[in-house]
């Protein structure tokens, strides 16, 4: 509402950071919300079989969010580390003022992503915690029809969950001859 875009105006605060600057440590108790205006940032947990070492499990970017999991609850604990990949730009928000204006709508859409990521099969048995610490760093995107999403050759960090609608995987193949030879006939399915 426009109202609670008012709210967030007023209390919103703003921070520029170098690259490499460590925004909040995975363990710390969480103070503030974050919106990426500009740059991005890795987020990062700690290496499981009790290495030294965190893992990067997500990059989020300009017009994503972080750091909303560990203010749903007073005392609660940063699920992961963030650190900034190169110059960045963010709008802040206070435990408080979060708890005011944005907690219902924020918890509502975790719970959303979780309750998704339950019903996949490859998290089925994954503990609840990693999977709601998963859905922390999910973004929702959408995509009008036809829209190339990944490029064949191109570089990709993302990995993509359909939550509706459907996909087509199109892979252009450069060696026709290797179909042949593999069987791939000229009146089958592929055909040529």
């Amino acid at each position: 509402s426009l109202d609670k875009r008012l709210d967030l105006c007023r209390v919103m605060g703003y921070l520029k950071t170098p690259a490499g600057t460590e925004i909040f440590r995975q363990g710390e108790v969480g103070t503030n919300f974050y919106v990426i205006l500009q740059g991005s940032v890795n987020v990062l947990i700690k290496d499981t079989a009790g290495g030294e070492g965190c893992n990067v499990v997500a990059t989020l970017y300009g017009g994503d969010s972080f750091g909303e999991l560990a203010l749903l609850q007073e005392g609660n604990q940063r699920a992961a580390s963030i650190t900034t990949r190169d110059a960045s730009e963010f709008l802040t928000i206070g435990r408080d003022d979060y708890n005011m204006i944005l907690r219902s709508v924020n918890e509502i859409q975790i719970t959303d992503k979780v309750t998704f990521m339950c019903e996949l099969p490859l998290f089925k048995n994954v503990p609840y915690a990693t999977v709601q610490s998963v859905a922390y760093v999910l973004t929702v995107r959408d995509y009008p029809r036809n829209a190339v999403v990944v490029r064949q050759g191109t570089e990709c960090e993302d990995l993509f969950f359909v939550e509706s609608g459907s996909v087509k995987l199109v892979r252009e193949v450069e060696d026709r001859g290797l179909l042949r030879l593999n069987g791939v006939l000229a009146l089958g399915p592929g055909a040529l």
